[in-house]
């Protein structure tokens, strides 16, 4: 698979630190783009966290969500790549019909393996390999969609110490995906996306909050 548009803008984040030690995992699906524009617009250009961002789309769409982000964004906005490394202050999206996963290495690892709650890119699969990665500090968010994909990953996030975020179900455009999370006590923390935004913010000068 091969994207021709992908372009690394130099940042304060990358002159400050190329170590990366916090990463930040945005997933969602119906609804839950309006919400992760509020969170990108106002991260700082001097924002260290790397930022993964998984939704439900298709791969024709990939193009499109990187330069409507990066309208926002002072930081570099890519389309992963497979066995690309994961930089801090870049804003990472998951290509469409790929699964996303984070090798220990700080990579990312691309597969077409089967759809998990009918959807490729799977927020599960993301969320529980970022569980994995226990040398960075990690905070998981999942957003408004229509179905439960995700939920079980934030459970896995939680479960090996990392921070959970789950959007308030009246919050959301469509609360099924937030209800899963909440079913199975997935998140240490529920919010609204004003408040979510300022959880982002926050984490990324202090590292877990819980």
């Amino acid at each position: 698979m091969e994207h021709d548009f992908y372009c690394k803008k130099e940042t304060a984040a990358s002159k400050q630190k190329s170590e990366i030690t916090k990463i930040i995992a945005i997933g969602g699906s119906a609804g839950s783009i309006g919400v992760i524009k509020r969170v990108i617009d106002a991260v700082p250009a001097d924002f260290l966290s790397a930022i993964i961002i998984i939704v439900h789309h298709l791969e024709s769409g990939d193009e499109l969500l990187r330069q409507g982000f990066q309208n926002l964004s002072s930081l570099p906005v890519v389309i992963v790549l497979d066995k690309m490394k994961i930089e801090p202050g870049t804003i990472y999206f998951s290509p469409g019909n790929y699964h996303l996963m984070l090798e220990l290495d700080m990579s990312f690892s691309l597969n077409c393996d089967e759809k998990t709650h009918f959807c490729r890119p799977s927020i599960d699969v993301t969320f529980s390999s970022l569980a994995e990665i226990d040398a960075v500090e990690r905070l998981a968010i999942l957003l408004s969609g229509a179905n439960s994909d995700g939920a079980r990953g934030l459970l896995d996030v939680k479960k090996h110490g990392g921070t959970t975020v789950i959007q308030s179900p009246e919050s959301s455009e469509v609360d099924i995906m937030p209800g899963a999370a909440i079913e199975i006590n997935a998140g240490c923390v529920t919010l609204s996306p004003e408040a979510l935004v300022d959880y982002v913010i926050n984490f990324n000068k202090r590292g877990n909050l819980t």
